[in-house]
């Protein structure tokens, strides 16, 4: 699964909606059968970079920005 982006409107981060996003969309894989996920996004984009960390992404290599993740 391509995860193209989870935005969320600066006035309500940091309130549990990107989570909400994220935990929905991993439910919805799972239901599918799809049990991977990657994101690419920008080293500068610190935001990004925290929230996708924070949801159990790994970056696989220093040269990339790209967060696998493993839904079992």
């Amino acid at each position: 699964m391509l995860v193209y982006e989870i935005g969320v409107r600066d006035d309500h981060r940091r309130a549990g909606v990107g989570t909400a996003l994220f935990d929905e969309l991993r439910r919805i894989c799972r239901r599918r059968g799809i049990s991977r996920a990657f994101v690419i996004t920008n080293e500068s984009n610190e935001p990004a970079m925290d929230f996708y960390r924070s949801q159990g992404g790994k970056r696989q290599a220093a040269d990339d920005v790209v967060f696998d993740f493993d839904w079992p």
